[in-house]
């Protein structure tokens, strides 16, 4: 018996060519699915972010009362959203960051604080900076928000030689307040002599001291926050004959 010899499949250049374009191809896919995928994951992935509780103001210091930890997709997850470990490191807000908002070093100022919101808030304004509380009295009749600018005038009876001279001045001009009380609780006795508290620089802070404790002092809104050159007077001066006198056309000209 004579077996038959079995015939070669012979492949022809040219299917071989194309098997290897198929094979190139469907790898190719593969990797395309792999990468589609992998972005996909990685902006839906959800991370642990610091989110305000609240709507934030400059000068609160990022804590645990202010912030929130939740979790948000990648998407949604700026870049320079700050790190959760750094939720009390006493970061201080810089601009306003409304509630729900993911805090960002762009939120915070350059500087930390080891105190409370009004450390802070002084903290922000630089370096020489002095908070001082003003009688009530003082800003009676104003509606001042954190902020403001106002001029604080002193009004002290210097001793003179014919005998006290009612003297006027302004001790600090453009002081922003840092801290208004929002509500008074009647049952709560230290809350009624909550006070408007101003930022002054350090050479002036004795000068406020000083008018409260040997006079009265008296707040007015610096509307333009510019300096004020408002002179020195006393009661003698502004009260006098001639003062009097130099008003006195005035007065009569407005009549007719």
């Amino acid at each position: 018996m004579f077996l038959k010899k079995k015939e070669r499949t012979i492949i022809k250049p040219e299917k071989r060519k194309s098997n290897v374009y198929f094979i190139v191809a469907i790898a190719a896919a593969v990797l395309a699915a792999l990468l589609i995928y992998g972005s996909i994951s990685s902006v839906m992935r959800e991370t642990m972010v610091l989110v305000a509780a609240k709507d934030l103001k400059p000068g609160d210091v990022i804590s645990s009362t202010l912030v929130v930890k939740e979790k948000r997709p990648g998407a949604a997850i700026p870049k320079d959203a700050l790190s959760i470990a750094e939720i009390d490191s006493g970061y201080l807000v810089s601009s306003n960051v409304a509630a729900g908002d993911v805090i960002r070093t762009g939120h915070t100022a350059n500087l930390k604080s080891t105190g409370g919101n009004l450390t802070a808030k002084t903290l922000l304004l630089g370096p020489g900076y002095r908070a001082i509380a003003l009688p009530p009295d003082s800003t009676a009749g104003l509606v001042l928000e954190v902020g403001d600018k106002i001029d604080v005038v002193g009004v002290v009876d210097i001793q003179a030689q014919g005998g006290a001279v009612t003297t006027s001045k302004v001790v600090v001009s453009s002081a922003p307040v840092v801290f208004v009380p929002v509500t008074v609780d009647e049952k709560d006795p230290s809350s009624m002599d909550a006070r408007i508290v101003i930022a002054v620089k350090e050479d002036v802070f004795t000068h406020v001291a000083l008018a409260v404790t040997k006079g009265k002092v008296y707040a007015g809104v610096n509307a333009d926050g510019k300096a004020t050159n408002s002179p020195t007077v006393t009661a003698n001066g502004v009260f006098s004959s001639a003062y009097t006198e130099q008003l006195t056309p005035a007065t009569t000209n407005e009549k007719r």
